[in-house]
């Protein structure tokens, strides 16, 4: 019986290939003497063809199941029809379909078959050479797997090539099986699969040392190799001995390091790698020809897992060898293709990889020798590593970034041309340091590399720049270069995007005429340790300076992308940035773009130098806030911020020498050396630790400080808190800038220095857009003034900030102070609503109590606020310097506006609110006839000073109202007054201090609500023929006027009293006086009812009981009047000074006093 019918039996019945183990059970069968139809009888009724065949099934499904396995169905027409009744028919005689199986293919495998069953017959014999080719070597139980072996099968699969691609195709190639033991064996193919020791349990090779196997004469004879762990020997270096062999097929299944020495093998031409377990080294060494030089890697997605095929040196000793390297689906670590791994002298001249199947990748590409790099093939390819650039705090690591290692290794010196021009996929490669290289066994000689690129996207690394002899051409698609270190000196044709990723410390200075077809460019410092050290690619400070030369007008208008660095690298000067134009023209434009970047730091700050750009362009896409050093010629056209996040800032008020302000200021560093700039102290050096808020600082005449002097400044769009200092347009015969804010609360410094208006003219417009916006007005070394033309065109600011601009002043008159505002009703209208807050404190400490100065923060110095064009409705505030900086500031006002709503508070003498409380030299000037009343003054403290003034043509009078509160503000806000402790305003009327009059300014003052807590010193206006008409209303607290005249002895006093001038009102109500109808409104001398007023006039003391006013006239006659209020009329208790009243030489007449209710 021929093994072929038994096989047929598997496919009539089962439609499955029998295998080793079960056709050699019906051969021993059929040995033992049954036939095949007994056999055939036997076979038909066991569960594999009764239930895993049959099952569940009717006659008719069955028959038709039965048909089925030899490629008949419904549609195969006459054939179908004739074999359905022929089976029928045997089933109604009573026949198994074993006996129909045998009758069948008695037919169809004998010489008479009709036309119709042609096919049929073919694929029966088809399905019987698959089937003995299986057989031949393989085995399972499984009915499905063995159905599966057929269940390809066709009429066109005749011939042995065929069937052995097929078969190998469902990995289960023919040909001869080795066992775990010698095998000596020829043959055409050479199975080596997993075997397992005696018990079966454990897995060993079964191609091992001992092994002789030789090939056919045919040219494609092969291996076919599972690379296993040995239980038995635990050998993992494996080294038979193998010739006439042309293909090895390996797949390394090992845990560990993997080795085929084929030092006892020759006539190798294709070693194909498969499924290489990941981690480990797959190895094929000791290759004796250069003829073994077609390499494939297969089917691995291994990252982690070396690959090396290593030769003897005396293989690869021609000047002509070539070697290709077919990657399919694999993703490996380091392939190595030359002499041994260590010292390789020898290797291939040309290298040609090809990239199939699906995206394949390899950290590493590493050969000796080789001049020629081919890369081809429709599939991705990428050679390169990557390792994450990381911070660790604690135990929590940050992925910072990428670094890229691995690459083309030892090729440097040797190699001259990478052509990559048929690769269909995209080509990412690491060139490393086979550009800028120098010839192999020279000193010094440069070799010329050419790097073309292919059809897809194509991503070269760049770790040493480009040598002035070298190439790059990316090929047809979107290509992009990456510099890591070093200089572009050669070309890179179309490549459309440079990216500039440092981690050096060394300049990076790049020619980009050398690409001619860029269009963008992004630079990030990617500073880390590197490989090779303790926390290798742990991010850490590497302050590099990118010059960026012959850049293209389009290039510069498409942007440069500037990502936030890794962490350690946000200092101002750790990405120094220089974009030079190709061709300088007259309106240029550049647009920087801030992007993110992952690292720890709370800030990203850098500078920006140019000397090319009229216009330019800062987009704030960083999530952190960022301080931006702007160097070079500023842009002279247009400033545009946009982006950025409400609650963070851009800051371009920085300086270009890098210097911390408190040094600047006063010498010294403050916060731990810290570097803080500008005006808020802000941190540049890599913290937020910025001065503590609220601190100002003066940067003088810094000329170092960035001061902006484009045409037009445009933040509009820009969500972050802008802060920028300007200058003026020098290009403006007026210095004309628009200025337009955001969403943010911004800052606008104008710090123009030497100049009259710090930069500020009607010609300047200035908004402040949504947020809580500050105009600050700084200046140096001149007085400023600014009034209604300055104003004409600022909107949109809350506050305005004066820093201090180191202008001595001459007085305290309008245009002589250091600063001098003049208000009005449309700047409050289109900046603060109705109330605009001017500042003039550059440290927050004092304002709180007992708090110290705070030395290193700017000088104040004076201001003159003249409000007194304000309407009802429109208000200010002022905060003015507390302590030893504080200044003498003057707040002017008329009757229309001193009305509670201002809120001023000019700066205590100190803050200390235990034993000081003299008032500060603060003046709040009232002009002209006005009604100033304890409310009027609620909102007003620390002003040690009121005067009244007349600027008109004819006599005017301030009426004025004082109480204990109103003093006890005024004086010193920080002290409680006391009786033993009393607090002293000053007033003084028509000063020279305050205005050159030509009529009197007379006062009309009430103290009646002070207390013994408080006290007046007035100085009456005598500067403007014989002064005015005053009326003075004497309290409990003490009242002064005058002073002896210590300028001009001997002519008399300041700011005296004129006797029948000047009146003095003493309350029947407030001192307990007779409280007679007829008193009221006499005069002292001048009552006229019996019992008297109780007011002793000329004496110096109580005389009886009822003397409760004294009004010594004795004591200093000629000098000055005093008056005394004494408790208990009696002079029992101490008499109470509550006046002291100077005169001109004539004593106060009774008539001078006047008794009111």
């Amino acid at each position: 019986m021929a093994t072929n019918t038994i096989l047929g039996l598997g496919v009539g019945l089962f439609n499955a290939a029998l295998g080793k183990t079960y056709l050699s059970d019906l051969v021993n069968a059929e040995n033992s003497g049954m036939s095949l139809l007994q056999i055939a009888d036997v076979a038909d009724g066991i569960p594999q063809f009764t239930i895993d065949v049959m099952g569940g099934k009717t006659t008719e499904q069955q028959v038709d199941q039965f048909l089925s396995h030899y490629g008949l169905t419904s549609g195969s027409g006459a054939a179908y029809t004739t074999a359905k009744g022929f089976v029928n028919n045997m089933l109604s005689s009573g026949k198994g379909f074993g006996a129909i199986t045998v009758a069948a293919n008695d037919y169809l495998l004998g010489s008479s078959v009709a036309a119709d069953f042609q096919p049929t017959a073919t694929l029966l014999k088809n399905k019987i050479a698959v089937a003995t080719a299986f057989s031949k070597t393989y085995s399972s139980e499984s009915v499905a797997t063995l159905q599966g072996v057929l269940a390809g099968v066709t009429t066109d699969m005749d011939t042995d090539a065929e069937i052995d691609a097929y078969l190998t195709g469902l990995n289960f190639p023919p040909g001869v099986l080795l066992t775990e033991g010698t095998d000596i064996a020829i043959g055409h193919i050479f199975i080596a699969p997993k075997g397992f020791t005696p018990g079966g349990t454990d897995q060993v090779n079964t191609l091992n040392d001992d092994d002789r196997l030789t090939g056919t004469s045919a040219t494609d004879d092969r291996l076919e190799f599972d690379y296993v762990n040995d239980a038995d020997t635990g050998d993992n270096n494996i080294a038979p001995t193998m010739s006439g062999i042309e293909i090895a097929n390996i797949k390394f299944a090992t845990d560990a390091d993997a080795t085929l020495d084929l030092q006892d093998s020759t006539g190798f031409t294709h070693l194909n790698l498969h499924r290489i377990d990941d981690e480990n080294l797959a190895r094929v060494d000791n290759i004796q020809e250069a003829t073994t030089n077609n390499l494939s890697i297969n089917d691995s997605n291994s990252p982690f897992s070396d690959v090396e095929f290593t030769y003897l040196g005396t293989a690869l000793a021609g000047s002509t060898d070539s070697v290709t390297l077919t990657m399919n689906n694999a993703q490996v670590s380091d392939v190595f293709i030359a002499e041994n791994r260590d010292t390789p002298a020898e290797g291939f001249e040309t290298v040609n990889v090809v990239s199939s199947g699906a995206a394949n990748s390899m950290v590493a590409l590493s050969t000796e020798d080789i001049q020629t790099l081919n890369i081809s093939g429709d599939q991705d390819l990428s050679i390169f590593g990557t390792e994450n650039i990381f911070s660790e705090v604690g135990n929590n690591i940050l992925v910072e970034g990428t670094a890229t290692t691995g690459g083309l290794l030892r090729m440097a010196g040797s190699l001259t041309k990478i052509d990559a021009s048929t690769l269909k996929g995209d080509l990412k490669i690491n060139l490393n340091d086979v550009l800028q290289a120098t010839k192999d066994g020279t000193s010094g000689t440069d070799v010329a590399v050419s790097v073309i690129g292919g059809e897809g996207d194509d991503v070269f690394w760049l770790g040493n720049g480009i040598g002035s002899n070298d190439t790059i051409d990316g090929g047809t698609g979107g290509n992009i270069a990456i510099l890591t270190g070093g200089s572009i000196d050669g070309n890179i044709n179309k490549t459309g995007k440079l990216e500039v990723r440092t981690n050096t410390t060394d300049d990076v200075e790049i020619d980009t005429s050398k690409l001619p077809d860029l269009t963008d460019i992004l630079v990030r410092n990617e500073g880390n340790n590197g490989p090779g050290v303790v926390n290798a690619f742990e991010a850490t400070n590497k302050a590099v300076d990118v010059v960026l030369n012959e850049v293209t007008e389009t290039v510069a208008e498409n942007g440069i992308d500037i990502l936030h660095g890794t962490t350690e690298n946000n200092h101002i000067d750790d990405l120094d940035l220089t974009v030079n134009l190709a061709t300088d023209g007259s309106d240029d434009e550049i647009v920087y773009t801030i992007a993110e970047g992952v690292n720890r730091d709370p800030r990203f700050n850098f500078t920006l130098n140019s000397d090319d750009f009229e216009t330019v362009t800062i987009e704030d896409n960083d999530s952190e806030s960022n301080s931006v050093e702007m160097g070079g010629t500023l842009p002279e056209t247009l400033l545009t911020i946009k982006g950025g996040e409400a609650g963070d800032f851009i800051n371009f008020d920085v300086d270009t020498a890098g210097a911390d302000v408190t040094g600047v200021i006063t010498g010294v560093e403050a916060d731990n050396g810290e570097v803080q700039q500008g005006l808020l102290g802000i941190d540049t050096d890599g913290s937020d630790t910025d001065f503590e808020t609220g601190n100002i600082f003066d940067v003088e005449g810094l000329a170092t400080q960035v001061r902006q002097v484009a045409a037009t400044i445009d933040a509009s769009a820009e969500l972050a808190n802008v802060i920028i200092r300007v200058s003026t347009n020098n290009n403006s015969v007026d210095g004309a800038q628009s200025i337009t804010m955001g969403k943010g609360d911004d800052t606008v410094i104008f710090d123009m220095l030497n100049d009259s208006r710090a930069g500020l003219t009607i010609s300047d417009t200035v908004a402040g857009g949504d947020g809580d916006d500050t105009l600050v007005i700084d200046g140096h070394d001149t007085r400023v003034s600014l009034g209604a033309s300055e104003w004409t065109n600022v909107t949109g600011f809350e506050t305005i900030r004066l820093v201090g601009n180191n202008a001595a002043p001459v007085s305290t008159l309008i245009g002589q102070n250091s600063y001098n505002l003049t208000l009005t009703n449309d700047l409050i209208d289109a900046n603060g609503g109705d109330m605009i807050h001017i500042i003039n404190d550059n440290d927050v400490n004092n304002d709180e109590a007992d708090e110290v100065d705070t030395a290193s923060t700017g000088t104040e110095f004076a201001a003159t606020i003249d409000a007194r064009t304000l309407n009802a409705q429109n208000h200010f505030s002022y905060n003015g310097e507390e302590g030893a900086s504080r200044t003498t500031d003057k707040f002017i006002l008329g009757d229309a506006n001193v009305n509670g709503a201002n809120v001023i508070d000019g700066g205590a003498e100190d803050n200390d609110g235990d034993t000081t409380f003299a008032a500060n030299d603060d003046i709040l000037e009232v002009r002209n006839t006005a009604t100033v009343t304890t409310g009027d003054l609620a909102n007003v403290k620390n002003v040690g000073t009121i005067a009244g003034s007349n600027d008109q043509a004819t006599e005017q009078t301030l009426v004025l109202q004082l109480n204990d509160t109103v003093i006890d503000a005024l004086v010193d806000s920080y002290h409680a007054s006391s009786t033993t402790e009393v607090e002293t305003l000053n007033i003084r009327l028509n000063d020279t201090a305050d205005v050159t009059a030509v009529a009197g300014m007379g006062i009309d003052l009430d103290t009646t609500a002070t207390t013994a807590k408080s006290a007046v010193t007035v100085f009456l206006d005598t500067i403007v023929a014989a002064g005015a008409v005053d009326t003075l209303k004497v309290g409990f607290g003490l009242l002064t006027v005058g002073d002896v005249d210590v300028l001009s002895p001997g002519y008399g006093v300041d700011g005296a009293f004129e006797s029948t001038v000047d009146t003095v009102q003493l309350s029947v109500s407030k001192f307990g006086l007779t409280d007679d109808a007829d008193d009221i409104g006499t005069t002292a001398t001048l009552d006229t009812g019996a019992d008297g007023t109780n007011i002793l006039y000329g004496a110096a003391a109580a005389a009886a009981a009822t003397d409760r006013i004294i009004i010594d006239t004795i004591t200093n006659a000629g000098s000055s009047t005093e008056i005394y209020y004494d408790p208990d009329g009696s002079g029992a208790q101490s008499q109470i000074l509550i006046a002291t009243i100077a005169n001109n030489g004539v004593d106060l007449a009774a008539t001078d006093f006047l008794i009111v209710a």
